[in-house]
């Protein structure tokens, strides 16, 4: 993973089985605002930070597409846990919804090189 600043954000670049992808992440304004936005794209999901049992919590809370809102009942059921330690973040992400009749885990450490 690597973290790039970009103007009003960092971008965060991925490799999951030797495809790259990067996302645009930044502070939320107007009906955003308090939230995280993470951008792909043209697809921009709005994330609230919680704090639940020393774990870091990012719940989607609305998405949009080239700026449109999207239905709330389409928005993956996608939860990011992320554990800081003192040698390592971990980050566990989680999705499910019913009409996908299925669900998705990946799980991953970053460590200080």
């Amino acid at each position: 993973m690597e973290f790039t600043p970009e103007a009003g954000g960092e971008r965060w670049t991925r490799t999951f089985a030797g495809r790259r992808f990067s996302s645009l992440q930044t502070q939320g304004q107007g009906r955003n605002e308090a939230l995280l936005v993470e951008r792909f794209g043209v697809i921009s999901v709005a994330l609230a930070l919680l704090v639940d049992n020393g774990r870091l919590q990012l719940v989607p809370r609305r998405w949009s597409l080239l700026g449109m809102p999207l239905p709330q009942w389409l928005l993956p059921g996608k939860t990011v846990s992320r554990v800081m330690r003192t040698d390592a973040l971990s980050s566990t992400w989680r999705s499910a919804r019913q009409w996908w009749g299925g669900s998705c885990i990946t799980e991953g450490t970053l460590r200080g090189g």
